[in-house]
């Protein structure tokens, strides 16, 4: 059988968030949906298939979040594009120990773990999607403090089975994640590292990012599938992460390395990227650390009270290296306004400008705009 079903069945809810484990969210069962109408116009190689602009839902989340004494769950199903499950996973809590079994987000990068919506950016950093960072379907244990976090999840694939992308059935893998948060007061510091084997089980993979925007072209990217070779067989990667918050200042940086085995021989993609944000309305980004990732900020004046609701500006670099594999490397920076009159609605706007080295392709450019609303 199946080892996907097998899973879903135990499953069927949803991994926790930040927010659930807070303490936020009511026993019961609650129904939610999350929704991206994206908007972006391109030049230079940002453009997809040479067209100037691009417009599409990127996001149509619709779940069921539910909690009882035991067990807490989330089943989720994105049914934008050509429709994707999210979270579809069961955790029980004892102690400092929680255990998850399901579809979740892997143990792996604080710019990744941030919830759907609460990131500074439309996307999160490239390196992110390169390097296959995102929900598997398997079983997980972690155990948390007021002071750090230890992850570990066994995976095999995910319920959409991309095989070339590293989440097919059977291309196992093998996840841990460490975070320390030692300073929180006014000042909160966070420290991480994770590390992940994974088993590409004959299918190979094509590691690329999209900066920016997903409605842009792939403007980078890396084949080691069976049609292309060499083919990549299993992968390491290993990551860092820092962040720092104080009042309406936010500061996180990433480090990622992914060592590829090949028939023809190993070789070495990175990726990572600094990053910054400034909330003009003096809003602090929350911190889970039980789950070692941030939120985003809620307007301590929204418009409905006659507010000016919350205003965050930020800025990123971002870089993929992929030159040992004669792929060069490129340079993303990404500046943003975000206005978020509301808890359960964002207005964002982004500018990408992206430079490659060595790659033989042109510069490219865009300009990127959310309506972001959950209900």
């Amino acid at each position: 059988m199946d080892i996907r079903l097998i899973l879903l069945a135990a499953g069927g809810a949803a991994t926790v968030t930040p927010s659930a484990q807070a303490g936020e969210e009511k026993k019961g069962v609650t129904p939610y949906m999350l929704v991206f109408a994206d908007s972006a116009w391109f030049d230079g190689s940002a453009r997809p298939g040479g067209e100037d602009s691009a417009r599409d839902v990127t996001l149509a989340e619709i779940g069921l979040k539910f909690e009882t004494r035991a067990i807490k769950g989330r089943l989720a199903y994105d049914f934008s594009g050509d429709g994707q499950w999210q979270d579809a996973a069961l955790s029980h809590a004892s102690g400092d120990f929680t255990f998850e079994i399901g579809q979740f987000k892997e143990p792996a990068s604080l710019d990744k773990l941030t919830p759907p919506g609460d990131t500074l950016f439309l996307e999160t950093a490239r390196f992110t999607k390169a390097f296959g960072i995102g929900r598997r379907l398997g079983v997980a244990v972690r155990y948390s403090n007021d002071f750090l976090s230890l992850s570990g999840a066994v995976t095999s694939g995910s319920l959409d089975d991309e095989p070339e992308s590293g989440f097919g059935v059977g291309q196992t893998a093998f996840s841990a994640r460490l975070t320390a948060t030692p300073i929180r007061s006014d000042l909160t510091v966070h420290f991480g590292a994770y590390a992940r084997t994974l088993d590409y089980d004959g299918h190979g993979a094509v590691f690329g990012g999209t900066p920016g925007t997903v409605l842009a072209g792939k403007s980078h990217y890396v084949k080691l599938d069976v049609l292309k070779g060499p083919e990549a067989e299993r992968s390491h990667l290993a990551g860092l992460e820092a962040a720092l918050s104080r009042g309406p200042l936010f500061v996180s940086a990433e480090y990622a390395r992914l060592d590829v085995e090949t028939p023809a021989g190993d070789g070495v993609l990175s990726g990572g990227y600094v990053q910054a944000s400034l909330a003009l309305t003096g809003e602090t980004r929350p911190y889970s650390p039980g789950y070692g990732a941030f939120q985003a900020i809620s307007p301590a004046r929204p418009v409905s009270e006659g507010g000016p609701g919350a205003v965050e500006l930020s800025l990123r670099a971002d870089q993929l290296d992929f030159s040992e594999f004669a792929a060069g490397r490129t340079t993303a920076v990404t500046a943003g306004v975000t206005w978020t009159p509301a808890d359960n609605v964002r207005v964002m706007v982004n500018r990408t400008e992206e430079f490659h080295d060595g790659t033989g392709r042109s510069d490219g450019s865009s300009w990127a705009f959310r309506v972001q609303a959950s209900f």
